[in-house]
């Protein structure tokens, strides 16, 4: 996978995106269900190792606890680094960080 470097980061040209783990399908209801019952913290992880495994290493998403300490979960048992890119709420995302760093 191709690579940008933005400072001292690194980061694939691909992200891997997180609506689906949050039932934002953009299609229906019924697929926005069918996410939800999907990705529980454990889908979400197994998803997340494939994506490392194709050599995606940043996770996009709004800023909530729980992808926040899935990625730091990941972080410690991973020896790819993964980069997290906030969306939404900046000064969020960072105190979230933080506290997992």
């Amino acid at each position: 996978m191709q690579q940008v470097t933005i400072g001292k980061l690194s980061f694939s040209k691909v992200l891997c995106g997180t609506n689906a783990f949050w039932g934002h399908s953009h299609f229906s209801e019924a697929r926005n269900e069918e996410y939800r019952r999907r990705f529980n913290d454990e889908a979400i992880e197994q998803t997340i190792r494939h994506c490392l495994d194709l050599d995606v290493n940043a996770v996009e998403s709004c800023a909530n606890e729980r992808i926040v300490s899935i990625v730091a979960r990941l972080r410690q048992n991973t020896p790819t680094p993964i980069s997290f890119v906030g969306s939404t709420r900046i000064a969020e995302s960072i105190q979230l960080i933080e506290k997992y760093a």
